[in-house]
């Protein structure tokens, strides 16, 4: 798991995703983000809260394509 993770709000990551230049869109039950690069995907659950093992998975998945920390972190508004 990655050292970014932590719980965060669903709005934050799903606006900190679409900033990144994710192609972000509604499934019936999770988000799908898919990585415009390299077409891999990842799935977003649509809880209030997003526990941290879930967004240290969705940094990982943005790390292994190509993503930096400091943009994903100025993405998602972390300091």
């Amino acid at each position: 798991m990655s050292q970014l993770g932590r719980s965060e709000k669903f709005s934050s990551i799903k606006k900190g995703l679409i900033k990144l230049g994710l192609d972000y869109r509604s499934a019936s039950k999770h988000d799908v983000a898919t990585c415009p690069i390299t077409n891999n995907k990842t799935t977003v659950p649509r809880h209030r809260t997003i526990k941290k093992h879930t967004v240290g998975s969705i940094c990982d998945f943005l790390l292994e394509n190509g993503y930096k920390e400091s943009e994903i972190k100025k993405a998602f508004r972390w300091k």
